[in-house]
């Protein structure tokens, strides 16, 4: 299905606040920003509203739209969540696809590389994708006939995800859990996974 104008623009602001270039408390100028994108007031706007249905952007009455800056309870939701997807993602993972298991492994290798190159903010941006594809796995059909559906609002993107990108545990913490999932090794790995979130 086609987007529309609207949902382009929030893909693009989007992919800017996970990446860190608007970082949470950023002001989002519709002067600035509907010139950078080349659209609309009205077609921003809209974007602005699909962002804060996602809790990414909040609109602050008489100051305007502003990037969430992520409060411990949105963090702690974020993880209680990951803890349930990923852990039935490492379960998924032995009948996975190998695209959806070398995809877990290459975010990692991403952040490994940014991290040995001291680009932190990329390595935030490699254990968002780490995640994602994580809980990615749970989507595959072999999976879905067992055990049904993924709530398709919830993976594999989660209410202030990128947000709390930043605050996750570094990349070498997580090494082990990727390796051990594209290998199907799945007990092993859903210990290690669940280790590496927070209680």
């Amino acid at each position: 299905m086609a987007r529309s104008t609207a949902q382009r623009v929030a893909m693009a602001l989007r992919e800017r606040i996970e990446g860190g270039e608007l970082p949470p408390g950023t002001q989002l100028s519709e002067e600035a920003l509907g010139r950078d994108l080349e659209v609309s007031r009205n077609t921003l706007r809209e974007a602005f509203r699909l962002l804060i249905h996602e809790s990414l952007v909040e609109h602050l009455l008489n100051r305007g739209v502003f990037v969430r800056v992520p409060t411990a309870a949105d963090v702690t939701d974020v993880y209680r969540m990951r803890t349930a997807l990923e852990t039935a993602g490492v379960r998924a993972a032995a009948t996975a696809p190998a695209p959806l298991r070398a995809a877990v492994a290459a975010s990692v290798d991403e952040g490994e590389r940014a991290a040995a190159e001291g680009d932190w903010r990329q390595v935030g941006s490699a254990d968002l994708r780490f995640h994602r594809a994580l809980a990615a796995l749970v989507e595959q059909p072999a999976h879905r006939r067992r055990h049904g559906p993924a709530d398709g609002r919830t993976a594999p993107r989660l209410p202030c995800d990128a947000l709390a990108a930043p605050l996750s545990p570094a990349v070498p913490a997580a090494q082990p859990r990727p390796r051990r999932v594209a290998g199907g090794q799945r007990i092993r790995a859903r210990r290690s996974g669940v280790d590496h979130l927070p209680g």
